[in-house]
């Protein structure tokens, strides 16, 4: 699936959250260019899991996470940068060469995230 997608560019920038700006739980910047390129890789990995893991086909919205909403402090953050009163972060171009299989380990101090495999894009798969 990798190797069938070359490597692209993402451009992150602006700011919105999950579910809404007005209830927010996740903080994120948005992609703008390399939308499309980002959106039918992800749509072809799920479909591959969906085969033989069954997994959800909600919408996905492509973006990086900031921080989640967990603290009346983390609240106020999210406000401040929703509504304009903190500047957002500055756009980036960022270069997308690889899909990373992730495992996330959750425990008290939070969510540990481990690298199981990384696989190029636009390379042959391995056997």
């Amino acid at each position: 699936m990798a190797a069938r997608c070359p490597p692209f560019s993402v451009r992150l920038e602006g700011v919105g959250a999950f579910p809404s700006a007005a209830r927010p739980r996740v903080v994120w910047m948005g992609v703008t260019v390399g939308r499309a390129e980002l959106s039918a890789l992800a749509r072809e990995v799920r479909e591959a899991l969906a085969v033989e893991f069954g997994v959800e086909r909600e919408e996905f919205v492509p973006h990086l996470t900031l921080f989640r909403v967990r603290s009346a402090r983390d609240r106020a953050a999210a406000e401040e940068l929703l509504d304009g009163r903190r500047p957002p972060p500055s756009s980036r171009e960022v270069r997308v060469d690889e899909l990373l299989l992730k495992e996330s380990l959750l425990g008290p101090g939070g969510a540990v995230h481990r690298t199981l495999a990384a696989f190029p894009l636009g390379a042959p798969s391995r056997p």
